[in-house]
């Protein structure tokens, strides 16, 4: 998101992973009792800044695609407002509750030879809204999400709302928004994805939040991409 290039400050003495990654990881804070463990890939870039500034909003100017799921960051961010104590409305910050293996080529991101940054996070509890993945997929292509994880019953709920939606006449892939209420219920079920107890299972659990902040920092591992993005 953010392409500035200006160098950290920091001389914590590294620890090399290996001569073929080029990557050397550099550790901050302990993460403490009641946080979230959680992590994320930058351009080396963003973590340079961060280190300087000590905090970062996202600029809406640089997220990636922006225009094309509006809709959907703009809904996140209203569901931050309702279920985090502290929002400025903010776009947000994503961090997952796994830890990339950068020996894996698809954890690698941006052109052959960039610089990037592998970021531990521990965030607390009140500042991070968490969700699920895959099951977020719902929201960006505004399908509904039906009631039930059971297959059959998932499949007959989703059969069921598109036959409501032909039988009223509303094509689900050029009216937008939906007439009432199916706008509505729609949009309710997308909150389905904060039951992460529920979903963790099937889904890799995503946090957003609004300002990426150098306390949260447990660990960063500076890495040179390897791969070109398709």
């Amino acid at each position: 998101m953010y392409l500035m290039d200006e160098r950290h400050p920091f001389t914590a003495k590294p620890r090399i992973s290996g001569p073929s990654e080029r990557a050397a990881t550099y550790r901050f804070h302990r993460r403490q009792p009641g946080t979230h463990s959680l992590w994320t890939l930058k351009p080396l870039a963003v973590w340079e800044r961060l280190s300087r500034h000590g905090e970062l909003p996202v600029d809406p100017a640089l997220v990636e695609r922006l225009d094309d799921y509006r809709e959907a960051y703009d809904w996140m961010r209203e569901q931050m407002a309702l279920r985090l104590p502290r929002c400025d409305g903010y776009y947000p910050w994503w961090a997952y509750n796994y830890k990339p293996d950068l020996r894996l080529q698809r954890f690698h991101y941006g052109e052959k030879g960039e610089r990037w940054a592998r970021i531990e996070l521990a965030i607390p509890k009140e500042e991070v809204l968490l969700s699920a993945y895959g099951d977020w997929h719902f929201v960006l292509n505004r399908w509904y999400y039906p009631a039930t994880l059971v297959e059959a019953e998932h499949e007959a709920q989703l059969d069921a709302w598109m036959a409501e939606l032909k039988q009223q006449g509303i094509d689900s892939y050029r009216i937008n928004p939906f007439p009432k209420p199916w706008e509505s219920r729609m949009r309710k079920s997308w909150e389905r994805i904060f039951d992460v107890d529920e979903l963790r299972e099937t889904n890799t659990i995503q946090g957003t939040f609004e300002r990426l902040k150098l306390s949260y920092v447990v660990a960063v591992t500076e890495f040179t991409s390897q791969v070109k993005r398709e």
